[in-house]
């Protein structure tokens, strides 16, 4: 557009410039005419843009590390005069990761309604935000442009890529009855399961105060117990942004913990094994129930709608900090890269499982006690590989 807009300019001052030094009359024709071009093209690309739409479908159910299903509607009420092509910037927003990438396609106008497919790759997992930051209809000369309506932000999800990942329990783990079940969104007495939390009201216990967050504030926050939980198993994910050192983790594997964590709970829906999934939600934690593949599907789109944690490990800490970890005779914690926050140092009898995905590494298994192992899986796993948890 710049060129075609540098060129017809060029071409009206080399005609004004003709016109001072020779005075012709044919040369102000000309000019004349190029100016009542321009104006006559912008009145129809005015008229043209109130007939054009554009919209946004976005097909769900995508996976990480595949091609989006994206496809942009343009419509026209009526038959176009000028307009060409329609310039869309688009904003892709990731709710999970905050990530955000910004591009920008030229479309082809022509009668009725034409769609067309935008190159996009799934790159990471989580909810997807598609918001409309610009767009611009063009004239047939690729010299004048006419704002239009943006369309509404769009929102899709992408899963994590499926992988074949077999899940050995040592113990067959009993079914819990379902009445016995999960205390998430039910109040009780247990004071080491957290319900809610909230500002400190006159006659509440002092024993409840939660000191952490209220000095965080700038009023004192309460802890609201909850009823007491009936799992063994507990799966955690302590995927950050960051490592624990500081450094940032790779995308790679943040996407391969984010996947190796959904091929895990599936994978115990699959056995019969009821769970509990604690999911750190910035400054508390989620604990969801998870007996079917119904509670596993829902828990796993909230996990896709929440921001990951700034820093890898402060999940298992706080999970040890609230004494949560008591409930339950195993504890599967994901991470992405080098796990450096080992939970060695914790008493009570809980066994740790620590699944971590590394770029690099082959699969290994250490145990750095009779309580903790730690499980390394290749982050870019080959073809045949095999990939086994053994708890």
């Amino acid at each position: 557009m710049k060129r075609s807009r540098a060129a017809y300019a060029i071409l009206v001052v080399l005609l004004a410039w003709m016109l001072y030094q020779y005075s012709q009359p044919f040369l102000l024709w000309a000019a004349g005419i190029l100016l009542l071009l321009a104006l006559t093209m912008a009145l129809l690309l005015r008229r043209d843009a109130g007939n054009l739409s554009v919209s946004l479908r976005l097909r769900g159910g995508q996976r990480e590390g595949g091609v989006m299903a994206v496809t942009a509607e343009v419509s026209a009420k009526k038959a176009l005069l000028v307009t060409r092509t329609v310039q869309l910037e688009l904003e892709r927003r990731n709710v999970m990761t905050g990530a955000v990438e910004r591009q920008t396609f030229l479309l082809l106008v022509m009668a009725g309604k034409e769609k067309y497919d935008l190159p996009l790759q799934a790159a990471e997992c989580g909810w997807e935000e598609y918001v409309c930051t610009d767009m611009q209809a063009r004239d047939l000369l690729n010299i004048l442009t006419c704002r239009l309506d943006p369309f509404r932000p769009v929102r899709t999800v992408v899963y994590p890529r499926d992988v074949e990942l077999q899940v050995e329990l040592q113990r067959t783990v009993a079914r819990t009855l379902r009445e016995e079940g999960m205390t998430q969104n039910r109040k009780g007495t247990d004071a080491s399961e957290t319900f809610d939390i909230r500002e400190y009201q006159q006659g509440d216990d002092v024993r409840s105060i939660h000191w952490k967050l209220s000095s965080k504030t700038d009023s004192l926050i309460v802890r609201q117990a909850g009823a007491p939980f009936h799992y063994r198993v507990a799966l955690l994910p302590d995927i950050g942004m960051l490592r624990a050192a500081g450094d940032e983790t790779l995308v790679q594997e943040r996407n391969s913990a984010i996947a190796f964590g959904a091929a895990i709970g599936q994978e115990l829906v699959r056995q019969g094994v009821d769970f509990c999934f604690a999911l750190p939600t910035g400054e508390t934690m989620e604990l969801l129930e998870v007996c079917d593949r119904r509670q596993w599907m829902r828990a796993l789109n909230r996990w896709m709608e929440t921001p990951l944690p700034k820093r890898g490990g402060d999940a298992l800490e706080y999970f040890v900090a609230q004494h949560i970890e008591l409930n339950f005779s195993r504890v599967i914690v994901l991470c992405a890269g080098e796990y450096s926050r080992h939970p060695d140092g914790y008493g009570g009898r809980t066994a740790f499982t620590v699944v971590a995905a590394v770029e690099g590494k082959k699969r290994s298994m250490t145990a750095v006690n009779e309580r903790v192992e730690i499980i390394t899986l290749p982050a870019t796993p080959q073809a045949g590989e095999d990939l086994r948890i053994l708890c």
